[in-house]
Formats: structure tokens, sequence, C-alpha cells
């Protein structure tokens, strides 16, 4: 088991964070973000923050990004990964 360990942690330490992005209204131009679970990959709150102001920023293109929504509001107390609420400038 101690020779399997390193191997774990190395790949943990290599994953990259993806990031899924939905359309939810046509009209409006918004997107809901959120983080794809993967089995073996580990990232704390900070990394998929930045994960979702990247993918903001590549979905919105050059219109830029209007509105990014990433904060859990303050009623919600049980842990989960973060996710982010998207309006592009048309």
């Amino acid at each position: 088991m101690k020779r399997i360990l390193p191997f774990f942690l190395l790949l943990t330490g290599c994953s990259s964070v993806s990031i899924d992005a939905t359309k939810m209204d046509q009209l409006q131009n918004t997107y809901e973000l959120a983080h794809r679970r993967q089995f073996v990959a580990i990232a704390g709150d900070e990394s998929i923050g930045r994960s979702i102001a990247a993918t903001a920023e590549a979905v919105c293109g050059q219109a830029g990004v209007a509105l990014l929504d990433v904060k859990r509001p303050d009623y919600i107390t049980v842990p989960m990964s973060p996710r982010g609420y998207l309006h592009c400038r048309q």
C-alpha cells in the first residue's frame, strides 16, 4: 500500500478542474457553470472558482462578462462545490 500511495498523490496533484457550461436562457444569454466531478480529482473551492472565472471568459468571448456570481448564499451551510451563474454582454 505504501508503494501505491505516492502514485495517487501524484494523480491528484496533476489533475485539472473541468467546468461544464449549461445555457439557461437563450434570450438573456445566461449560463450555469458547474464543476464536473472526476473520480480522482480533489480540488478546493478557490481553484474551482478560478476555473469558473476562466471558463466564463471563454464562454462570453469578445462580448465580455456582464455578471458572474459564484458566491453561496449565507443560508447554505452544507459543504458543496461552488457553481457560477454567468450573464454575458450582448
